[in-house]
């Protein structure tokens, strides 16, 4: 049925993530990625619909030139390669992505006539650049929509702010008298209006189909519904408040409840059809052993989840060991065009320590999905080695990729001690997840119950939110 999932997310550099690189997997192309000189190919990925690349009336000489007879796709590679060599910074960011839950009612022509009349009036008339891609898997058509963060000016790229303006044209200034600036895109107002007009227009278009359906991105409060709030919400609620108010102890014991109970009487949803976890009895060994032979046991395991139908195939935490350009071309190579994604455990090296991630390889690219909020403490977190001069042990990063796109969904993700505490869950839950997948590493847990625990602790979770979980294991 028609919903109104409407989300979005800053693709940056300061996350690890590239806008050509997401432009290539959403597009299912081919495109050079000039910042790190090599190509990605996904044009064997499955899925696409239609795409469009489109600058705003107004656009500038330069960037129409730019794209001058390309391919929608072409398009997006020159137009992103050219926001990535502007930006500078570390911590960059480069588009702002909404992902567009499209109504299943309507046919694709329906739908892309009513993507087209919400970038026309939303985004193009805006000044905004619209990078769009049509996806659809059954019973999930969505949009992936690609916009600028800085507006296109007669040289290359304005400021990300811009000075605000009363409704008599005249700068509005603070108490001290100085120029009020605001984000030119991607603020929360911004979202709430297109969200707001993406639901009207949606409704319109299933009229005009003649259908009758219609959504309401109000709550039950605003529609004057009276009804006990669901599980999903009450939880949020109460997770809200034990980041922001000192009732924290009560909130535990509530969300220990909720826990408990879910664990006790939630069946969880089937994984998404194609979706498989691979277990691991390699002990001690897994990630450790540098030879290729280690890695082509694993790709056996691979192509034997492949040949049963898997589309999307998890391994544990630690599975490939150190993350390496020659293990990616390995890795990048042995997937060739198979048409299946594989996620799996690794380590990336930095300066100040590493880094326990979650790669994913995808049709002849790879590359970092997830980096791990919050590592065992002591054991790897060791933060106060860094004031000695030393290699700080794993990176944490609490706040970073709550959730991560596995084919076009939000998923939220989490390697091993993460499924044991609180916050990695609840902070992944308000970014709207489609599933959970979890990744361990517990072969030092011999004669202990941490994998059980680890397991039915994140089984609780994802029959609490109602998610399909995906979960791979190293003993």
């Amino acid at each position: 049925m028609a919903i109104t999932h409407f989300t979005v997310q800053i693709i940056g550099r300061g996350d690890g993530r590239s806008a050509v690189l997401s432009a290539a997997y959403r597009h299912c192309a081919r495109m050079e990625h000039e910042a790190e000189g090599r190509t990605v190919d996904y044009s064997n990925k499955r899925g696409l619909i239609h795409d469009e690349f489109l600058l705003p009336p107004d656009a500038p000489a330069w960037a129409r030139a730019l794209i001058a007879d390309r391919s929608a796709s072409g398009a997006a590679e020159a137009f992103w390669n050219t926001v990535e060599a502007f930006e500078k910074r570390a911590d960059a960011q480069f588009a702002r992505e909404a992902i567009i839950a499209l109504p299943v009612e309507l046919t694709p022509e329906q739908n892309i006539a009513l993507m087209r009349q919400f970038v026309d009036q939303e985004i193009l008339a805006h000044g905004q650049v619209a990078d769009w891609v049509y996806h659809d898997e059954p019973g999930n058509p969505h949009v992936h929509l690609m916009t600028t963060l800085r507006p296109l000016a007669e040289d290359g790229f304005g400021g990300k702010k811009v000075a605000v303006h009363d409704e008599d044209g005249q700068p509005v200034r603070t108490k001290a008298g100085k120029i009020r600036y605001a984000l030119w895109s991607g603020d929360k107002q911004e979202f709430l209006s297109q969200r707001a007009r993406w639901i009207d227009l949606q409704n319109h278009h299933l009229a005009l189909a003649g259908l009758d359906v219609r959504v309401d991105g109000r709550s039950y409060a605003e529609r004057g519904i009276d009804l006990v709030p669901t599980t999903h919400i009450a939880l949020a609620a109460l997770s809200l408040l034990a980041m922001t108010s000192r009732w924290w102890s009560v909130t535990a014991l509530a969300l220990a409840s909720c826990w408990i109970w879910s664990a006790a009487n939630w069946t969880a949803p089937p994984v998404p059809p194609g979706w498989v976890a691979v277990d691991l009895a390699a002990g001690a060994r897994l990630g450790r052993a540098p030879e290729l032979d280690a890695q082509r046991v694993l790709m056996a395991k691979v192509e034997k989840a492949a040949a049963s139908g898997a589309r999307v195939i998890l391994l544990p935490e630690s599975a490939l060991g150190l993350w390496t350009p020659t293990l990616e071309r390995f890795w990048v190579e042995a997937v060739g065009q198979r048409g299946i994604t594989m996620i799996a455990g690794a380590a990336v090296v930095r300066p100040d320590g590493y880094e326990n991630v979650l790669v994913e390889v995808s049709d002849s690219a790879a590359g970092v999905l997830y980096r791990e909020r919050m590592p065992v403490p002591v054991s790897m977190w060791q933060p106060w080695r860094s004031w000695m001069g030393e290699g700080a042990g794993a990176h944490a990063g609490f706040f970073n990729n709550p959730v991560v796109e596995v084919e076009g969904r939000p998923v939220a993700a989490l390697i091993c001690y993460e499924q044991l505490i609180v916050w990695p869950f609840v902070q992944s839950m308000l970014h709207g997840p489609k599933a959970i997948i979890t990744a361990g590493n517990g072969w030092w847990t011999a004669g202990t119950n941490i994998i059980a625990i680890q397991r039915s602790s994140s089984q609780a979770w994802a029959r609490l939110f109602g998610l399909p979980l995906v979960t791979a294991f190293n003993i």
